[in-house]
């Protein structure tokens, strides 16, 4: 969930800004460590283009739902997670940006050595390639249906 009506910008400073002022940075050294992780975050994930465009919603019309993701990832790091856990986070995106989602997760997990355990209904092989460990768990996933189902 994002607040629709903030920028990609606003909407992470407001994560790093909720993790630094609980991690005891002094006010100089905390302003310098905050532009600079942002700045990061943004170049990282290919949030530039989108930076000043608000996030939007279903009613609000604002980022793409993969710059969306991407955002979603970002905040995760800004916040200081140190596993991500991402449920059928690629739903609704088309091929390609199911891609990159995939990679700007990977690139956040080896660059920052953080976890992310991930579920995916349908994989290409480009993302399956991505991945350090997989497991497919065909019968699990046929009884979510059943049970959604029933």
């Amino acid at each position: 969930m994002h607040y629709p009506t903030l920028t990609v910008r606003q909407t992470l400073e407001f994560a790093l800004s909720c993790h630094i002022n609980n991690a005891g940075y002094s006010a100089p050294t905390k302003e310098i460590y905050k532009d600079a992780v942002l700045k990061m975050l943004i170049r990282i994930f290919g949030l530039g283009r989108c930076q000043d465009t608000i996030v939007g919603n279903e009613l609000i019309r604002g980022i793409s739902g993969g710059e969306r993701k991407r955002l979603s990832i970002a905040e995760q790091v800004a916040a200081g997670a140190e596993i991500g856990i991402w449920d059928g986070s690629t739903k609704g995106l088309d091929a390609s940006s199911a891609l990159e989602f995939v990679r700007a997760l990977k690139s956040f997990t080896d660059i920052l050595k953080k976890s992310a355990i991930c579920s995916f209904y349908q994989t290409s092989d480009s993302m399956y390639r991505l991945f350090d460990r997989v497991m497919v768990s065909y019968y699990l996933h046929f009884f979510y249906i059943l049970l959604n189902i029933i």
